[in-house]
């Protein structure tokens, strides 16, 4: 492979803004893939599936590893939480094959048999795995110490998309989810050294629970309700209610949320395009935050993705961002779709890994990404694109926001400026990304091909 150096465009207005002229990326060559690629928790590999074949290649060099044959096509990858071991899901058969990092043999299999195979994810322990059957009908934990270890958990509830409902504390001790039966919903607390449940107690006035997040300090959880009505409601993990979130102006539910990484505030995203702040002080919503149409503040500022073209005005050598006059009026969502609530309100909520600036994106304005200051409690910049966002992720390490928009261009945010890098790949589209652990690498993915980049700014 070689490695390619692309410089981006500078900003077109001059200010703090504006990108550094020593501001580079390195890309590697593009390698064939499936749709899935994984680094390892601990960042110092990659694996990704080629058809049937499991690729595990180190981060810096991009050396093979190892390479697996499954059986069939692989349509999920994930590691294990210490980066030993790798699962591959063949959703084809409703198998599951995992590797071994220091092995060339096969470590274990599972076979749902006929309940069929919905999703699987690992455990916190990194010896234990989690199986959802077709339909919901059981969660099933698989030990890799002991094959005769097998336990169930009956009627699990799942979101409208069929995912599993489910949340980890960071210290691996526990596991959350929600629990269907009788048309009542119910939180279970599952230890995970024995897998026992330590609590089990119904939800206070919701109808259809969507989703479950434990904060990170494992102390307090919150769920929402569905669509249509908003009610998000925080425990203690021994089932104590600490409040409810009823807005009620709030005409639609809630829809995402997120907890900064202290575990002091608790963002929710709505439905009606708001999204509300809570603080753990009191466990109430201190701050609605409504996503504009329009700019008109001096406090704000307003980057928007422009093409410029040769001296001789005909061809268009790149993209750069530049500083819009206001008032400026954002781009709004044209035209209508058949499945409504997938179009509705605050897709994406997310804190930096500080905690002082915090991204959020609306279905109203696919175009733009908003960034809030924490401290401020107010907008501070929006980001306008020419294509719809795909996918926006924050530096894991570091206070930068990665966004890409299904284009050959990688676009980049911190505090001191934002810029667009051309991949070096012409054909290359980035439709999807993934950050390292440590900030230093990020794979971007294309529908059948994927590159490493590695960001080499001194000012972000």
């Amino acid at each position: 492979f070689f490695f390619g150096r692309q410089k981006p465009s500078r900003s077109g207005a001059s200010s703090r803004f504006s990108s550094s002229a020593d501001d580079t990326m390195d890309f590697t060559t593009a390698f064939k893939f499936s749709g899935i690629s994984v680094f390892s928790p601990d960042g110092t590999k990659l694996a990704n599936s080629a058809g049937v074949r499991l690729c595990i290649r180190d981060v810096q060099s991009l050396e093979m590893i190892k390479l697996h044959t499954c059986v069939d096509k692989i349509g999920y990858l994930e590691w294990s939480c210490d980066s030993q071991y790798v699962l591959c899901m063949l959703t084809g058969r409703d198998i599951i094959q995992i590797y071994a990092v220091n092995s060339i043999h096969q470590v274990a299999r599972i076979d749902e048999g006929n309940g069929g195979l919905r999703s699987v994810q690992w455990l916190p322990s990194g010896r234990h795995v989690l199986t959802l059957a077709e339909h919901s009908l059981r969660v099933t934990i698989w030990s890799l110490l002991d094959k005769d270890d097998i336990k169930q958990i009956k009627q699990p509830k799942c979101d409208d998309d069929q995912n599993l409902i489910v949340s980890f504390t960071r210290d691996r001790k526990y596991m959350a989810l929600v629990e269907r039966r009788g048309c009542k919903d119910y939180i279970l607390v599952v230890d995970i050294d024995n897998f026992a449940i330590v609590r089990r107690w119904e939800i206070d006035g919701t109808s259809d629970v969507q989703k479950l997040e434990l904060s990170p300090d494992g102390c307090r959880l919150c769920c929402i309700d569905g669509m249509f009505t908003f009610r998000a409601l925080i425990y203690a993990l021994d089932g104590k209610l600490l409040s409810v979130i009823a807005p009620g102006k709030a005409i639609l539910g809630a829809r995402t949320l997120d907890w900064s990484s202290d575990g002091s505030l608790l963002a929710i995203g709505g439905y009606d395009g708001n999204c509300r702040v809570v603080s753990h002080i009191s466990w109430k919503a201190f701050a609605c935050l409504e996503h504009p149409t329009s700019i008109s503040s001096n406090t704000v500022v307003v980057f928007k993705e422009q093409e410029y073209t040769a001296k001789s005005g005909e061809e268009v050598r790149g993209c750069k961002y530049e500083i819009c006059n206001q008032p400026f009026q954002l781009p709004q969502r044209t035209g209508a779709s058949d499945k409504a609530s997938a179009k509705l309100g605050v897709k994406k909520v997310a804190f930096s890994c500080d905690g002082l600036y915090m991204c959020t994106c609306d279905e109203s304005t696919p175009n733009c990404v908003f960034i809030w200051s924490i401290r401020k409690m107010c907008l501070e910049a929006v980001l306008v694109h020419m294509k719809p966002v795909k996918s926006v992720q924050w530096d894991p390490c570091h206070t930068r926001l990665g966004i890409c928009t299904g284009v050959k261009r990688f676009y980049l945010w911190s505090p001191s400026g934002c810029t667009c890098v051309d991949t070096v790949h012409p054909e290359f589209s980035v439709q999807n990304f993934t950050w390292n652990a440590d900030g230093c690498a990020l794979v971007l993915e294309d529908k059948l091909s994927f590159c490493m980049a590695y960001p080499a700014w001194n000012d972000l």
